[in-house]
């Protein structure tokens, strides 16, 4: 009876471990995304701006009331923020200003290093595509 119970119990952590692969954020990022909200920092919360930003495999676009504002590389690093997101590079440029990256289901926050919004900024997507 020990022996089928150890058995049950290690094929269920089998299939457990197999079944919920977490996708990387690499992979997670892919697609596009529609700003809902910036907030913290001295800057007031600002809602729904025509912003959408747009991720393939290491280019992003983004694009502000139908005008293209900003493009070119990204790259997710091993750096990780105080609580455990990996940090994201936009074109090369990430000495001056460390950025973040929370991807989950169908929502993105990009934020700066900081532990609570007023210390810096948060900027929160929702996925369209």
């Amino acid at each position: 009876m020990k022996r089928r119970l150890t058995s049950l119990v290690l094929v269920l952590t089998l299939l457990l471990s197999l079944s919920c692969k977490k996708e990387s954020t690499q992979n997670g990022i892919v697609g596009t995304w529609q700003h809902v909200t910036t907030i913290g920092g001295f800057q007031p919360t600002v809602t729904n701006l025509n912003l959408t930003l747009r991720f393939t495999k290491d280019k992003f676009e983004s694009e502000l009331d139908g005008k293209i504002v900003d493009n070119g590389t990204y790259e997710i690093t091993t750096e990780k923020s105080w609580d455990g997101d990996p940090r994201i590079v936009f074109n090369g440029k990430g000495d001056a200003f460390k950025q973040y990256v929370k991807v989950s289901g169908n929502k993105l926050i990009i934020f700066n290093n900081a532990p609570v919004a007023v210390d810096g900024t948060e900027i929160h997507y929702i996925k369209i595509k």
